[in-house]
């Protein structure tokens, strides 16, 4: 389980913050490429991010679940990403001007996204979206598995002694 907040601090010098300058516009939680980068995000926003840890295979179900309740949490989303990268054919050496080199690999490259947003309460909710992997590309249609993959959850909290708090519990990425 996990809790994330702001406690009070016996530091007299340095109050819990009340507000805060965003270091980027704000932002709203509509698709998986809208997460900001952890470096420049302000102080309230959080994000939480595990690599997958035994591949996804192609074609498949899964289901994404897990348990949140809290107060006081904006922007709250889970994005599940994906990805597969096939070589094509051997890398090829392209000779420039004054004896430059320049490597042309053939592959190619998908990335896919599921994103949830999700609002916690005062009780115990599930977080749960089923997804199928696939890719677009024909190229990739013969794969067994994704290259990689990752899970994120990300949210922001409002700053102040009266801050909010966010509770995640039983996270989990299963076949169906």
């Amino acid at each position: 389980c996990l809790k994330a907040g702001y406690e009070t601090s016996p530091n007299k010098f340095l109050p819990a913050p009340t507000q805060y300058s965003p270091a980027f516009a704000t932002w709203k939680a509509t698709d998986a490429k809208s997460l900001p980068p952890l470096t420049g995000s302000p102080a309230n926003y959080f994000q939480i991010k595990q690599d997958g840890r035994s591949p996804l295979k192609t074609k498949q179900a899964y289901v994404f679940s897990m348990k949140v309740k809290g107060n006081k949490v904006s922007n709250a989303a889970v994005c599940i990403t994906y990805m597969a990268t096939k070589k094509l054919s051997e890398d090829r050496v392209e000779r420039g001007e004054r004896g430059s080199a320049t490597v042309k690999k053939n592959e190619v490259k998908e990335e896919k996204s599921e994103l949830i947003t999700f609002n916690p309460g005062s009780t115990w909710t599930e977080v749960r979206k089923e997804f199928t992997v696939k890719f677009d590309s024909k190229d990739l249609a013969d794969l067994d598995k994704v290259t990689n993959w990752s899970t994120a959850i990300a949210f922001s909290l409002s700053p102040g002694q009266d801050s909010g708090n966010l509770y995640i519990d039983d996270v989990k990425v299963i076949e169906k």
